[in-house]
């Protein structure tokens, strides 16, 4: 019988970006301290963690109207304008903002490329909710374009100006292979890297550990 045995490796930098650590931390004190806590939507797809905040007595909800009193925590993706200010003004909910500051800078570039006119083209998954909260501030104008379908770019109009945005886990390839096409469209073309920096390093360990070992499981 052979006695060997496989070596496991774990990537150098592995586990949840600050982002989603401060999200979790924020959810466990307010549950320490007594409040009765509900996170909008789940803080990360992981059956661990989630288990934990339920051992916790952290409950999830999917919608904001789903929670009238307590402690909210709004978890790393952010939420739509429309859905902070509503929940800003329910004086009966303890609002905990948990929003992932490179999203907020998401967010502020969207709003000020729209509001110096520029069409606002975001590249990422449409339905992301990162991707639902920082179109929400790109005007009525704005485009949203998948990453891994480039038939979905023709969706980006021809005209004067625009401004380029990505979701902030994208390859930053896409956003620069995006960022030419958009070229060709306009005369004036800004583009805001919004690529966050913790997933190029994620990225670039991933690499590098593949190129090492005979499999490898994300």
């Amino acid at each position: 019988m052979s006695t060997n045995r496989p070596e496991v490796r774990i990537a150098e930098r592995a586990g949840f970006c600050y982002g989603v650590r401060l999200a979790i931390d924020k959810a466990r004190q307010a549950s320490e301290a007594g409040e009765e806590v509900t996170t909008l939507g789940q803080l990360v797809h992981n059956p661990g963690i989630k288990a934990d905040l339920e051992s916790r007595g952290i409950q999830t909800a999917e919608l904001a109207d789903q929670v009238e009193g307590g402690t909210l925590v709004v978890r790393a993706h952010g939420v739509p304008r429309d859905e902070m200010e509503t929940l800003k003004s329910k004086g009966e909910l303890q609002l905990i903002d948990a929003t992932c500051t490179w999203v907020l800078q998401s967010q502020k570039a969207a709003r000020e490329l729209d509001e110096a006119g520029y069409t606002v083209c975001i590249i990422g998954h449409e339905n992301h909710p990162e991707v639902r909260g920082v179109r929400s501030y790109a005007g009525e104008k704005h485009v949203v374009v998948d990453d891994m379908d480039r038939s979905t770019w023709e969706r980006v109009p021809r005209t004067k100006k625009l401004g380029v945005l990505s979701q902030s886990t994208i390859l930053p390839s896409k956003l620069e292979e995006f960022a030419a096409f958009c070229l060709k469209r306009c005369h004036d073309l800004r583009v805001v890297n919004t690529v966050c920096p913790v997933t190029l390093t994620r990225q670039d360990d991933s690499v590098k550990l593949a190129a090492e070992v005979d499999a490898m499981i994300v």
